[in-house]
This record gives C-alpha cells, structure tokens and sequence, in this order.
C-alpha cells in the first residue's frame, strides 16, 4: 500500500532528517519543486490544498506528530501550507506549498518537496486542485 504517511516515515529512516525550516525546503532548488496554475482564487486553492494536505497527511504517533501547518496572507494574496514532522528530536520539514494570486482567479502553485518524488506529490497535489481528486495515494 503506498500511503504517504508510511513513504514519509521510511524515508525519514533511510535517508536521515530534512530540512527544519520551509525556507531550508524551498532552498533546494527546482529539481525539488513542481509548479503550476490554476484558474481559480487563491483562496479557494488554499482552502483545497489545506483541506486535503490534513486528510492525507496530519496524523499522531506515539512520540511525533505530522503536522500541517498553514498561514494565508490577505494583504498579498498568498498562502503557504507546510506538512512536517513535529517529534523530540525537533521538526522535520517535507512539503511547503507556496499559493498566490497572479491574476483575478488565476492562482500560482508551487509544491517544494524534500524527499520523495518530486513528480508524484506535485501531480497529487495538481489532481487536488484542477480535478477535485479526494484521493492521498502518490
């Protein structure tokens, strides 16, 4: 079964920690980013993204958490949406998605991905918004 919440947590065991910051996510560069549009508001994509990036990944364990975090800015017409590991080692960061308006109801979307693969989280993610896909499968 490839739940995102059991890929996440191998990884964590093979590869070591990510990034503790979103900006140390962002900062790895295109190769970890997938980038699209979508003609909708901004705060419509946000809503959508954090709804499902809940479902998919918030979850608690016996020592740590996966949170999801996120912060929507009126004034700029932006949001990010963060998902990272919260345990007692510190946080651990695995996805930022940046959301901002570019136009009346046209909306940048950008998903920074520290581990895994980079095409199946920002595709899962693209089905999210521009198909209404409820799926968590990668």
């Amino acid at each position: 079964m490839k739940n995102p919440l059991t890929i996440f947590v191998l990884a964590i065991a093979l590869v070591g920690c990510a990034p503790a910051t979103l900006e140390g996510v962002r900062k790895m560069g295109p190769d970890r980013s997938y980038a699209f549009t979508a003609a909708q508001n901004y705060q419509q994509v946000y809503r959508t993204v954090l709804d499902q990036a809940r479902k998919c990944y918030q979850t608690g364990m016996i020592t740590a958490q996966m949170v999801v975090q996120g912060d929507l800015y009126h004034d700029i017409k932006s949001g990010t949406i963060s998902v990272a590991l919260h345990g007692g080692l510190g946080v651990d960061t695995y996805q930022v998605i940046d959301i901002s308006e570019t136009g009346e109801n046209e909306t940048k979307i950008v998903g920074h991905y520290s581990l895994g693969s980079v095409q199946s989280y920002g595709s899962l993610l693209e089905s999210w918004v521009l198909a209404g896909n409820k799926e968590c499968q990668v």
